[in-house]
């Protein structure tokens, strides 16, 4: 069964249905550069049947854990995602 996806979901201000969305994160891994082949794979991830999603930290402040989400809620809940490359200042 498909993962249901929020009708407020947008991504970069658009948004998408279960298969163009994953039409998106093929092309992010595809053609992206390696920031956006990354959200391609979380967006795969993201988008399967699988009943629970790890997601990792960065480890900015210690080690990066893995917090593991049970998909025990039907519909993915993320409303915004917007890409942006992070900027060496």
């Amino acid at each position: 069964m498909p993962v249901k996806i929020h009708e407020q979901f947008k991504l970069n201000g658009h948004g998408y249905s279960n298969e163009e969305l994953k039409e998106v994160a093929y092309s992010l891994i595809k053609e992206g550069v390696d920031f956006e082949k990354e959200i391609g794979d979380f967006l795969l991830d993201w988008l399967s049947s699988d009943s629970e999603l790890t997601v990792r930290t960065s480890g900015s402040t210690g080690l990066p854990l893995g917090i593991v989400f049970t998909s025990a809620i039907p519909v993915r809940g993320l409303n915004f995602i917007k890409l942006s490359k992070k900027r060496n200042n």
